[in-house]
């Protein structure tokens, strides 16, 4: 457990303590609705320590932890309003206690299914954001191995051209997919050549290749653009 989840735990636990120590140090009678609301607030600080604990143990970055304040909000939420009916049925002893099982009942449903609702939410945004950055990672890594072979020493007229190829790269669409497969896989090979001919110093097919290279590049943005 984090620090911070292990701060909030000790936060939740002692808000719960001090509402206990309120409603058995002020007397008032003990009926079945009482019990039944105290369990219920019981409940709600629980749920409430949960969803700190696993949004602060998991977050991973702040756009997750942004995501997952929804869910905090709603089970603070959930702590005030459950805690509001507590000492209401605490203090206007002759409501039922029926009265007080429904509603605390029907409370609890509707927090538990927002707070799961806003979890999934989070979930899928997070798995879309994940499926965008593995898309992306093909284009970043030819990018950076383009400026390697163009930092790497070679023959300096030859860099203008290396260059024109990086800056295909860098502003071309950044996302692949099942359609950009067969393109990438020649660029892939392509660009393999190309880093054999600069290492052995074969510049006019490395001239080659770099406008080869700028071809498909092309070809891939159209292929990008069709599959959208």
């Amino acid at each position: 457990m984090s620090r911070p989840a292990r701060r909030a735990l000790v936060a939740t636990v002692a808000g719960f303590a001090l509402l206990s120590l309120f409603i058995f140090v002020v007397p008032h009678p003990m009926g079945d609705a009482f019990w039944i609301a105290y369990g219920f607030a019981a409940v709600a600080f629980a749920v409430q320590a949960w969803i700190a604990i696993r949004l602060l143990s998991t977050a991973d970055s702040p756009k997750s932890l942004f995501l997952g304040l929804s869910q905090l909000q709603l089970g603070a939420a959930y702590v005030v309003i459950q805690t509001l009916l507590t000492l209401a049925f605490i203090f206007i002893p002759v409501l039922p206690a029926w009265l007080c099982l429904v509603l605390c009942m029907g409370l609890l449903a509707l927090m538990l299914f927002l707070i799961f609702a806003g979890m999934s939410g989070a979930e899928m945004v997070a798995k879309k954001d994940a499926d965008i950055a593995d898309s992306t990672q093909y284009m970043k890594r030819l990018t950076v191995d383009l400026e390697n072979v163009r930092d790497s020493g070679i023959d300096p007229d030859v860099i203008p051209e290396i260059q024109s190829v990086v800056d295909a790269a860098r502003f071309s669409d950044p996302v692949s997919g099942p359609g950009t497969l067969a393109v990438e896989d020649r660029i892939g090979t392509q660009f393999a050549q190309l880093r054999t001919q600069t290492s052995q110093g074969e510049w006019d097919a490395a001239r080659e290749s770099c406008a080869e290279l700028l071809r498909l590049m092309d070809e891939r943005n159209r292929e990008c653009k069709m599959n959208k």
